[in-house]
């Protein structure tokens, strides 16, 4: 950590998107795309995005980022750099997204989530009056949460076809993700929930559950932490601890 604040002293990071694994750490700065590996920062071309990058997704040896121009980039980690791969164009611009190996889920600023498979469109889906805001796709790759601005948390499949509803934050949630079975969810009240599979449910995987016919009651929450002076905006598992 010591070395990578030494070489990216000086750079502008106040909003940036950014992804961390062991080798590696990925940020965006305005439009392009960096790399820090071996204590070098790297500058990925070309240049695929016009206007601001707002979200950038880390997954092994792929890395996926989505802009304020509504494009979607996808880079393969291949020898000692990062190469383009593919690019979506969408009508309006990407805001967040979520990958799991060659299927990402994408949030627009029109409050839509988006499912492509190998950079093609499967399936866009609204939500009403309310905004999309947040993805997290489960880890086994069967269903996905998505957090509206209404407040809720909705357990959706991966043909978006809604399984089940997490309700309890009084305000937006800012941040969803996944440790196993158990799903942590961040939010502007001050709170951080943690959600796992309904105690009254069959004692199957989480993910054999949502394969039937009703997702209702799927989840709980199993844990409440508060007492924070202001908006949980992102939280990270590490191994069974949160953070």
């Amino acid at each position: 950590m010591l070395q990578w604040e030494a070489v990216l002293a000086g750079v502008n990071l106040e909003n940036a998107a950014m992804e961390a694994c062991q080798d590696c750490l990925v940020y965006a700065s305005h439009r392009n795309l960096y790399v820090l590996v071996d204590g070098r920062v790297q500058v990925l071309h070309p240049p695929v995005h016009a206007e601001q990058v707002h979200a950038v997704c880390l997954r092994g040896s792929l890395l996926v980022a989505c802009s304020a121009d509504g494009v979607l980039s996808r880079w393969q980690w291949r020898k000692d750099c990062f190469e383009l791969d593919g690019i979506f164009k969408h009508k309006a611009a990407l805001l967040r997204l979520d990958v799991l190996e060659d299927e990402i889920f994408a949030l627009d600023g029109q409050g839509n989530l988006l499912h492509l498979k190998d950079l093609q469109p499967v399936k866009e889906r609204s939500f009403g009056s309310a905004r999309a805001l947040v993805v997290a796709v489960h880890p086994a790759g069967d269903f996905l949460a998505v957090a509206l601005s209404d407040c809720s948390i909705r357990l959706l499949g991966k043909e978006l076809k809604e399984l089940g509803l997490l309700s309890g934050h009084k305000d937006w949630v800012n941040w969803l993700v996944w440790n196993n079975q158990t799903l942590a969810s961040a939010g502007a009240d001050g709170t951080v929930r943690l959600w796992e599979r309904n105690a009254r449910q069959s004692t199957g995987a989480l993910e054999e559950l949502v394969k039937a016919p009703s997702g209702g009651g799927l989840m709980e929450c199993v844990g409440l932490l508060e007492g924070h002076d202001g908006p949980v905006h992102k939280v990270v598992w590490h191994g069974p601890l949160l953070f």
